[in-house]
């Protein structure tokens, strides 16, 4: 299709090239959320390094009932790594149906007095990302 990008061993060569040339490193963990994932991570990464993480999700808090354990998720690995972690929660504002919304994950980190920006997305769906 025209909208898709097309991964050609030329483009990933070019990618992995400037990735090592940078001295940037990538690695990629999933798991479900909670302390289990949170020790995982710990065993990963020194607390003391400099490395910097990246932590992306999306389409995560759309059930209000999940939104406590994976708020305190990411408020664990940002209180952990305070200095080098970037956060990003990508979600529609709101969830038709199952009741979840941003409002509701923005009121939790208020609650527990953690900073953050909001960035509207402009998308046919209202959806924002919230960087912590």
């Amino acid at each position: 299709l025209d909208d898709e990008l097309l991964l050609t061993n030329k483009l990933l060569d070019t990618f992995y090239n400037d990735m090592e040339r940078r001295n940037i490193k990538i690695s990629l963990i999933s798991g479900s959320w909670g302390r289990k994932f949170n020790r995982l991570l710990y065993t990963l990464i020194d607390v003391n390094s400099n490395e910097e993480i990246l932590l992306i999700t999306s389409e995560t808090i759309y059930q209000p009932e999940n939104l406590p354990l994976i708020s305190e998720t990411l408020i664990d690995i940002h209180e952990k790594f305070l200095n080098q972690n970037h956060i990003l929660v990508a979600a529609k504002d709101i969830y038709f149906g199952v009741g979840g919304s941003i409002l509701d994950f923005q009121k939790y980190l208020i609650d527990r007095n953690i900073n953050f920006v909001t960035f509207k997305v402009n998308a046919g769906l209202k959806r924002s990302i919230v960087y912590i």
